[in-house]
């Protein structure tokens, strides 16, 4: 079973953590709201949705909640963005709450968890990341390459013996001449694949099926 970290334990948040630790999942939710968290932590469910208050008594040992980032993002293999998009003016989502989240995310973050969050259609970070991953992928497709293309070290050392590297980008995205010139492939890089088929970066563990 995996360790799940999750940003938000408001109504989205608290039952998708809920509904993860039901299914046998580690899950620790994180809020900003110091007076939601004590709440949560005394066993009150601030929210209604039949059945929760049974579900998150019911797994108290695999679910809890905190206020400090380190502590979500330490050990989890999945970190999921449950944080409020109000509306703005123009009825736009307003992704300022997802911004902070990615914001606060430490540097020094252990392992390379699978960051979730949801599709905003018709925004800019939606037209922004499809854009991206089509071009990566045509990008491959006609280089002959697997797609993902990231970054390039040189062969080629300083005085110190280091290697030499420098920013790297498919061309059409990368803000620099000449990137047709070079190539490297990054595997890591197929991570972008993650909106098109997330069941070949292991997310498909997480669902398994409910006992009767």
């Amino acid at each position: 079973m995996a360790r799940i970290g999750i940003f938000g334990a408001g109504y989205v948040g608290l039952v998708t953590g809920a509904c993860f630790a039901e299914l046998g999942h580690d899950v620790i939710l994180r809020d900003v709201v110091p007076e939601r968290v004590e709440r949560l932590r005394a066993g009150e469910v601030p929210i209604y949705e039949p059945g929760l208050e049974d579900v998150v008594a019911r797994n108290r040992e695999r679910i809890s909640f905190t206020l400090d980032v380190h502590e979500a993002v330490d050990g989890a293999e999945f970190l999921y963005v449950a944080v409020g998009t109000p509306p703005t003016y123009s009825g736009d989502a307003d992704l300022s709450y997802v911004w902070s989240v990615v914001d606060e995310l430490p540097e020094d973050m252990p392992g390379r968890p699978l960051l979730v969050m949801k599709s905003y259609p018709e925004t800019l970070l939606d037209q922004t990341c499809r854009m991206v991953v089509k071009r990566q992928m045509r990008y491959g497709s006609d280089r002959g390459v697997p797609w993902g293309i990231s970054e390039s070290a040189y062969n080629l050392v300083d005085r110190y013996d280091n290697y030499q590297y420098k920013a790297f980008g498919v061309p059409g995205l990368g803000l620099k001449r000449g990137l047709g010139d070079e190539l490297v492939v990054s595997p890591y890089a197929t991570a972008l694949a993650a909106m098109l088929d997330p069941t070949r970066l292991g997310s498909a563990k997480l669902v398994v099926p409910l006992p009767p």
